[in-house]
């Protein structure tokens, strides 16, 4: 992310109700009405059903292909941008690699766009060029047929929260997790250390591993593995 840049946030709804189902995927689709015999079964993609996922993510795939083609702020000329930390002297070092940035027409990075599932995070260099990369995303779902929805879309901020974590770049841009996990895993752990009077259930510590391990690479240097060593 760039240092002292702009994100938006965009949630798509109804996202996999998009997806039209087989027709020979619908007798596991659905169920046998116990009066009619009718069979009713979903003609669209419920969430949760097996071939969600796929679908879903070919389609945001295409999305981002989309909204970036048509879009001069999403492309951009390649250039290195390091301090020479992929050059030894003779060519490229693969231990360190060279680090690249797309600078578009207008002298300016171009706008960063990536979708998990149903949720878009789009970066760009101010806050005027992420603003137009998110009208120009608005407009494309429009023509594309897909619904946003209207409480969760933000507009560009420095700090905004995307799956779970706060994505800040106020000043040198980092991943900070939200303080009330940071609480929930706190008291997490004292239970665990001082609380239970016997052994606990396997069930139990399983859960509690996985949400301490969730943290893990929200922020440099790992907080959240600073959890997983208190908890043992």
């Amino acid at each position: 992310l760039y240092p002292g840049g702009y994100s938006a946030i965009v949630d798509a709804s109804k996202y996999f109700h998009m997806f039209k189902t087989r027709e020979d995927e619908h007798q596991y689709l659905g169920i046998i009405h116990p009066g009619t015999g009718e069979l009713l079964c979903y003609y669209r993609l419920p969430m949760g059903t097996r071939n969600s996922p796929g679908a879903s993510g070919r389609f945001g795939a295409a999305f981002l292909r989309e909204v970036a083609r048509t879009s001069p702020d999403f492309k951009g000329t390649m250039v290195v941008n390091d301090f020479t930390s992929g050059w030894n002297g003779e060519g490229y070092n693969p231990r360190h690699g060279i680090r690249r940035v797309l600078i578009s027409k207008d002298g300016q990075p171009a706008v960063l766009i990536w979708i998990h599932l149903d949720d878009i995070f789009i970066h760009g260099p101010t806050y005027a060029k992420c603003r137009r990369a998110l009208d120009h995303v608005m407009q494309t779902a429009i023509r594309m047929g897909l619904i946003c929805h209207p409480t969760k879309t933000q507009p560009p901020a420095q700090s905004q929260k995307f799956c779970g974590f706060i994505y800040d770049t106020t000043a040198v841009p980092c991943r900070r997790i939200p303080s009330d996990k940071e609480a929930r895993a706190t008291s997490l752990i004292r239970f665990l250390r001082g609380e239970p009077t016997g052994p606990l259930a396997a069930l139990t510590l399983s859960i509690a591993v996985g949400y301490l391990q969730a943290p893990v690479p929200a922020t440099p240097g790992n907080s959240g593995a600073v959890h997983l060593r208190q908890s043992s």
